[in-house]
């Protein structure tokens, strides 16, 4: 049996991911691909687990029967595959959306589409082209999101993986009694939020004038872009951050951009009392930089929509509705320290239960392969199907919103218009 994960990203080329399992600085989804492949090969030493990227990156500790190996394209992985010696391909979405259509429709039947985003349109695109052999949902509202699908679909949770918690008295050895520091994690893009943050920064300052905002993440953390020479993403994206954020801020401390960091950030964060993460949720799946801020025992101020829900739906007192809420949430998190230390606690509790699943997940992608193999995904059923806060018929409504233009044109009636249209 051989599983291929193609990952082809630049932003791997060169890193060395350490036997902490810890992310090195690069996007999520690239990171629990490598995780995932450490994990099922050494849950089954007689398979032949594959990692393929552009560029060759090292991994500490790998077991003998993982392989890296550099490819230009998906289609150079594609062509590989032979359903003849058991082989399957797992590739996110993103990357099967380049595949040449008619490579991928001949292989379809040894592909799983592994979707990282809710409401997936380009999930919804690939259906409609090629009947895979299975999808893969990350995320419990994400899973909802997708529903409607013609291949076989799956909840399967990312692996999760904390940071290094340190001591209790690490996290406030060298801050201030008055200071206040607030953390944020993930990658500087537009999509994950962090300009929300930013247009609330000025009514956290009136309200906590002692405070300051330390930012770990970049707009590189999934490709290569020329950087602001003060904040670390595009120059467009930057040029936005600063009509909220002061340069004098930056200058003084007040707003620390520390970049992409590794295994260091939790250094940076576990000075940190609380953090704040997408105010609004739109594009996360299950956000593994909220888990590593609950790792540390970092109570989570953002939002509870998209896959936010997954870890926010924990923390009810703390979800916002708004940006405009991001102050009076700090407030009521700060205002009692028992209160403080609850949040603290449950951030680690939480953080714990999805880190003790890792390996039911990886039960779950054996499984799901050899399934694959045997082409018999269609027999697989999957119990205890969530819906993630919200009634069946309200992601019926969004997926048919969202997504009917294409759901019509894989239907008879797409098939009689292209037909009237010959």
């Amino acid at each position: 049996m051989k599983v291929v994960i193609p990952i082809l990203s630049p932003a791997l080329s060169g890193l060395v991911f350490g036997r902490d399992g810890s992310n090195p600085g690069v996007g999520g989804t690239q990171h629990v691909s490598v995780l995932l492949g450490q994990s099922l090969a050494r849950r089954n030493p007689s398979w032949c687990v594959e990692l393929v990227n552009q560029g060759p990156f090292l991994i500490e500790d790998a077991p003998q029967n993982l392989t890296l190996s550099t490819r230009s394209s998906i289609n150079e992985c594609l062509s590989d595959l032979n359903a003849q010696r058991n082989e399957v391909l797992l590739g996110t979405v993103s990357l099967l959306e380049h595949a040449d259509h008619q490579l991928l429709a001949d292989r379809a039947s040894r592909v799983v589409a592994w979707s990282h985003h809710p409401y997936d349109f380009k999930l919804r695109i690939l259906g409609s082209r090629s009947r895979l052999a299975a999808t893969v949902s990350v995320g419990e509202y994400q899973f909802c999101s997708n529903g409607l699908r013609t291949s076989p679909h799956f909840l399967i949770h990312n692996i999760a993986v904390g940071l290094d918690q340190g001591s209790v008295s690490a996290r406030t050895a060298d801050q201030q009694p008055d200071t206040l520091r607030i953390g944020h994690l993930g990658a500087l893009v537009e999509e994950k939020g962090f300009l929300d943050i930013a247009a609330a920064w000025s009514s956290v300052r009136t309200q906590f004038p002692n405070c300051e905002l330390h930012v770990v993440g970049s707009g590189a953390l999934y490709r290569d872009v020329p950087l602001h020479p003060q904040i670390p993403t595009d120059v467009a994206f930057a040029e936005k951050i600063l009509e909220y954020i002061p340069e004098n801020d930056i200058h003084l401390g007040r707003v620390v951009f520390h970049g992409r960091r590794g295994a260091e950030k939790a250094d940076i964060l576990r000075h940190c009392t609380l953090a704040i993460q997408n105010p609004r949720g739109s594009g996360e799946a299950f956000p593994g930089s909220v888990l590593e801020c609950l790792s540390l025992g970092l109570p989570v101020v953002g939002s509870a929509a998209y896959g936010m829900w997954d870890f926010m739906r924990f923390f009810p007192e703390l979800q916002i509705y708004s940006p405009r809420d991001i102050p009076e949430r700090i407030s009521y998190l700060l205002r009692e320290p028992e209160r403080l230390d609850f949040f603290r606690e449950r951030s680690r509790q939480v953080a714990q239960e999805f880190i003790d699943k890792s390996s039911e997940i990886v039960d779950l992608w054996t499984q799901l392969f050899l399934r694959v193999a045997a082409n018999s995904t269609d027999s697989m059923v999957q119990r205890n199907r969530p819906l993630a806060g919200r009634n069946r018929a309200y992601f019926w409504w969004q997926i048919w919103r969202r997504h009917w233009r294409i759901i019509l044109a894989d239907s008879p009636i797409g098939d009689g218009y292209r037909w009237l249209r010959r």
